[in-house]
């Protein structure tokens, strides 16, 4: 018997939130609520968003990113656009999840690539007392075309 999509979500649903007890009960994450009304920009590499409602001492910083790739039908077509992208940096500076903010409109590939960049994007993580936590990010991925 096939378990119905519903009870896949339910499902899925459950182990999210357990994981994020886990987190909070270990104090090892931090989350930023997006769109608070205080946020301010940190230079992240990308344009950035990261938001007053907790206190941390340095920011997360980008150690290094993999080239970004041009998706082809985007670039035979000249079309550029940009992805917002909400990412999970653990402790360690390592991306733990990637979730689309804002996608482009355009439905030609930014979004996936946006993705697979972030996915494999290497951080310093953020500090807060003088340890490393884990924090959400929001930035931007720009997809332009050189002349």
């Amino acid at each position: 018997m096939n378990p119905t999509p519903k009870i896949i979500f339910l499902n899925l649903m459950i182990i999210c939130i357990a994981t994020m007890l886990v987190a909070c009960a270990t104090k090892r994450t931090s989350s930023i609520p997006l769109g608070s009304g205080s946020e301010k920009k940190v230079e992240l590499g990308y344009d950035s968003v990261l938001s007053e409602m907790i206190r941390i001492d340095e920011a997360p910083v980008r150690r290094s990113s993999p080239p970004l790739h041009y998706p082809e039908y985007a670039a035979k077509e000249k079309l550029e656009g940009s992805v917002w992208v909400k990412v999970l940096i653990d402790w360690n500076g390592v991306v733990r999840a990637v979730e689309v903010s804002k996608n482009s409109g355009l439905q030609v590939g930014f979004e996936e690539a946006a993705i697979e960049n972030a996915k494999k994007t290497k951080w310093k993580p953020a500090m807060q007392d003088g340890r490393p936590i884990a924090i959400w990010v929001t930035y931007e991925i720009s997809f332009q075309m050189r002349d």
